[in-house]
């Protein structure tokens, strides 16, 4: 048996455990000092060397050994395949679709906002194409937005869509570390594919504007625009619904746009909330303006001020509180129940009311037959001498209608200034009546013409409740006017 053997054997005695470590080393050297049978050039270095080579390896080291060789394989898997699914991926965005949609490009050319497109043929495409606030010929977050979203038209002869996008880069003028992320619009290849490119779409980097949200749809998020804007999701808009016509207002309010929105605004005479406008009752509230010797009535969108009327019970009669007015006149004007050969206005004679502003002023300037006409047309007509006469007293005994201090209840001669004023200035009578006395003169049925009750340049003798004087039924000086009354 040779050294190669006998070492074999006490390593097998060794390993079933027969020889102790120390034994083995003893054999084991007692081994190697028998040196009769090797070479004389081979030292004991290199026996033992051999020997090592030999010797078979620890079956828990070759466990060891495989499982690391193992480690190494999957490491190396593991770099290999990211890189080969990262160029799968980033090929398969780069060349699917028709329409290419920069992503993220704010952040990353803001700085190269406003510099000029690169080529004629870019400025005339932005110009013909685009937008119109987009600026001819400066390159905009807008003019991007449309080069990219039109790449087939600009693109010309252009063969692959990589090439289309490196064209694009080139003339516009973008370096190439902008573009970290297409989108494919008219594929189903995910835009959460560009977050494996470092790009946030869900995030504070995200390519949507304040007016679109980013969601997450079977698989990809989105840009979709928000309520009240429309547009692709990069690029949303207001819409503007009242001009559309998509809103839901009350019939009595108005349409406000605002951002995103609407808001409703109920009509003057309207209250509520814009979706419910009821009207308001100015009667009611006290919010009218109606003067003395009116009445309040509430009519939709807004009220009308009307004139009182007097109940005499003794008479059975009702009766105007005030004199006609320039604006109660005006209504049968406006019907054409009032002929206008029968009144005179502001144009004949500067003293006549009608046809200024005047309108709570007595109308004056009118003939008997237009007053007539003007009382019929309210269904009304021209109080008797018998009636007026009643009327003016006011269920007292005083000189003047109202009062025996002339001051008090008319204007004439003496305060007028040589003027007709507002009816129901004045102190009224006991029946609540204005105007008796003084500022018009006022005509009653009477074929002979006859005027009651003194007017504003008639001296204070003719203002005594029984004065009255006669004239033509065709008269229409400035200082005759009238009032109605009604069978009660």
């Amino acid at each position: 048996m040779d050294k190669y053997e006998q070492l074999e054997k006490i390593t097998k005695l060794k390993e079933q455990g027969i020889l102790s470590e120390e034994e083995f080393v003893r054999e084991k050297a007692n081994i190697l000092n028998e040196t009769d049978n090797l070479n004389e050039s081979e030292t004991s270095k290199e026996l033992l060397k051999k020997v090592v080579e030999k010797t078979p390896m620890d079956k828990k080291k070759l466990k060891f050994f495989i499982i690391g060789i193992i480690i190494l394989i999957l490491i190396s898997i593991g770099i290999i395949i990211p890189i080969i699914i990262s160029k799968k991926n980033k090929d398969k965005i780069m060349k699917a679709g028709k329409n290419i949609i920069y992503v993220s490009f704010y952040d990353e050319i803001k700085n190269d906002l406003g510099k000029p497109l690169s080529t004629p043929d870019m400025q005339e495409f932005v110009k013909n194409n685009c937008e119109k606030s987009i600026t001819d010929k400066i390159l905009t977050k807008e003019a991007i937005l449309c080069l990219f979203n039109n790449s087939e038209i600009i693109k010309k002869s252009i063969k692959s869509k990589q090439d289309e996008l490196f064209f694009i880069k080139n003339e516009s003028g973008l370096n190439e570390k902008y573009v970290d992320c297409i989108l494919l619009s008219e594929t189903t290849v995910a835009m959460n594919e560009c977050s494996k490119f470092g790009i946030k779409l869900c995030s504070s980097d995200s390519m949507c504007q304040n007016n679109s949200k980013c969601t997450d749809y079977d698989g990809q998020q989105i840009c979709t625009c928000k309520n009240g804007y429309t547009g692709n999701g990069i690029i949303c808009k207001d819409i503007d619904e009242c001009v559309s016509d998509t809103y839901t207002c009350d019939t009595n309010a108005s349409c406000k746009n605002i951002s995103g929105s609407y808001e409703c605004e109920c009509n003057n005479f309207y209250t509520g909330n814009g979706k419910t406008c009821i009207d308001i009752d100015e009667c009611v509230n006290n919010t009218h303006s109606c003067k003395n010797g009116f009445k309040c009535s509430n009519i939709e969108k807004g009220y009308k001020c009307i004139t009182e009327t007097a109940n005499i019970l003794d008479k059975k009669l009702l009766i105007d509180k005030i004199e006609v007015t320039v604006a109660q006149f005006e209504e049968c004007v406006n019907s054409k129940s009032c002929k206008r050969k029968n009144y005179h206005t502001k144009h004949e004679s500067q003293n006549c009311n009608y046809g200024t502003k005047n309108n709570d002023f007595p109308m004056n300037c009118i003939n008997y037959f237009g007053a007539k006409e003007y009382c019929e047309w309210k269904g009304m007509r021209l109080p008797t001498s018998e009636e007026w006469l009643f009327a003016a007293q006011g269920g007292t005994n005083n000189k003047y209608s109202g009062s025996d201090d002339i001051n008090e209840v008319a204007w004439y001669s003496s305060n007028s200034k040589n003027k007709t004023h507002e009816v129901a200035t004045k102190k009224a009578n006991g029946y609540g009546i204005y105007d008796m006395s003084g500022n018009v003169q006022e005509w009653v049925e009477n074929q002979s013409g006859v005027l009651y009750g003194g007017g504003f340049d008639s001296p204070v003798i003719m203002l005594e409740i029984t004065s009255n004087i006669k004239t033509s039924l065709s008269n229409w000086d400035s200082f005759i006017g009238f009032r109605c009354v009604k069978s009660n």
